[in-house]
């Protein structure tokens, strides 16, 4: 979480970076050319002063010109490569920098990698062990379940029996009840006989 922001300003930089480079190479071309003609301006004017052309004098500041025209375009060159050297000297600073940062993210790839491995292994331990206890579980319901169709066998063949008994202590208890009315009608008949 904490390296998405840097990502994102990463990805901003290198942007802004990418549209200056543009930008700059524009800048630097015309400051070379700029830097070029002034140090044109500058040699022809020291040239210029060094030799004031007296009437005849100007056919020897042009073969003074045609001389040092090869020094000047020289240390143009000179100047210009310079330029180049340091502007590649910037540029593989820039990359460097670029490299640096390349590192950084897949340093960070790397890590958040890892990390995720990690957790995927320690997901997939916990799902084994959920898995485990589903199967013990769904064992034990299996279990159960025949338990309580036992049990529900039980509950009604004992049901069934009470039911039976209920009626067979009914039909009992009716016989008894009038066992008890005859022998009491005959005891009554007997006390009467006994009476008269």
């Amino acid at each position: 979480m904490d390296n998405c922001w840097k990502d994102e300003i990463r990805v901003r930089l290198q942007k802004r970076d990418a549209r200056q480079k543009e930008i700059s190479s524009l800048v630097q071309n015309y400051s070379k050319l700029q830097a070029r003609l002034a140090l044109r301006g500058s040699l022809w004017e020291e040239i210029r002063a060094q030799h004031r052309p007296e009437g005849n004098q100007e056919s020897v500041l042009k073969k003074w010109v045609e001389f040092l025209e090869e020094p000047i375009r020289l240390q143009l060159e000179l100047r210009e490569s310079r330029l180049a050297q340091e502007q590649l000297t910037r540029s593989l600073s820039e990359l460097h920098s670029v490299l640096q940062l390349k590192d950084e993210a897949i340093q960070c790839c790397h890590s958040q990698l890892s990390r995720c491995r990690g957790d995927a292994v320690s997901l997939s331990r916990r799902a084994s062990a959920l898995e485990a206890g589903l199967c013990e579980r769904e064992v034990e319901l299996e279990r159960l379940s025949v338990e309580h169709a036992a049990l529900r066998l039980a509950h009604a063949e004992l049901e069934a029996g009470l039911s039976r008994a209920e009626r067979e202590n009914s039909r009992l208890l009716q016989q008894i009840v009038e066992e008890k009315r005859g022998e009491a009608e005959r005891m009554n008949e007997q006390n009467e006989i006994q009476e008269r």
